[in-house]
Order: C-alpha cells, then sequence, then structure tokens
C-alpha cells in the first residue's frame, strides 16, 4: 500500500511540476513578443506568436493518448 501512496504521489507532483513549466515558458514567450514589437520586428514577432499558438494544441494530443 505504501509503493502505491509513494507512486500517485511522484505522478501527482510531476505533473503539478510540468505545468508551471508551461506557464513560465508562455510569460518568457509573450516577453520576447513584446520585446520584438518595441524593436518594430513584427515579423519575428509573429513567429513566437505562431509557436505559441501551437503549444496547447500539442498538450491537448498528449492528454488525449
Amino acid at each position: 500500500m505504501k509503493k502505491i501512496a509513494t507512486i500517485f504521489t511522484l505522478i501527482l507532483f510531476s505533473q503539478m511540476a510540468q505545468s508551471q513549466s508551461t506557464n513560465d515558458s508562455y510569460s518568457s514567450l509573450w516577453q520576447r513578443v513584446q520585446k520584438l514589437e518595441n524593436e518594430a520586428m513584427t515579423k519575428s514577432a509573429l513567429d513566437i506568436v505562431a509557436l505559441i499558438s501551437k503549444k496547447p494544441k500539442k498538450s491537448r494530443i498528449q492528454f488525449r493518448s
């Protein structure tokens, strides 16, 4: 029983850590977009926005399987 509880706890914490790192990466990506827009590099900013847009689609596919 202790082994099952330990495994469950490890899975729970690993999922929480993964979701926090995703949020951090979103904020850092949006900061890069803002910096590029301030430098009038809108095409580069658009490329990063496209990358941000693809991230949730990838995560939905992972959770479905």
